[in-house]
């Protein structure tokens, strides 16, 4: 409920995983990625968003992480106007969310496909 506070964080995050030379778990970087691709949907930044959300999906992670980046990427074309392309990545994150038994991102994708994503004013 404070993407602004998010950001904050997650920039901190990033930066200490940056210079963290330990050996990271199989989904860390991905993860990251997504929160901050997600964090960035929500503050209306769409390339930065765009951007992240493309790093999450071209890190090795499961396929429920990658089905969550598409719906933030179908969530940034219906906010640029472009429904089709918004309810193609829906339909992507309703498939890997559903496999990778993650229920509420595949329910989510599938309300998204019947009615395009807004952010509140």
């Amino acid at each position: 409920g404070r993407p602004a506070d998010s950001r904050k964080a997650i920039e901190t995050g990033l930066s200490m995983l940056a210079s963290d030379r330990r050996p990271r778990g199989f989904v860390e970087e991905a993860r990251w990625r997504y929160y901050e691709g997600a964090t960035l949907v929500l503050l209306r930044d769409a390339a930065a968003a765009d951007r992240a959300l493309r790093a999450a999906l071209a890190t090795e992670a499961p396929g429920w992480l990658h089905g969550r980046a598409h719906k933030e990427l179908g969530k940034l074309a219906d906010l640029a106007g472009n429904r089709a392309g918004a309810i193609s990545e829906y339909r992507v994150a309703q498939t890997m969310c559903r496999v990778g038994r993650d229920d509420e991102c595949a329910d989510e994708a599938a309300k998204l496909v019947r009615r395009a994503y807004r952010l509140a004013s």
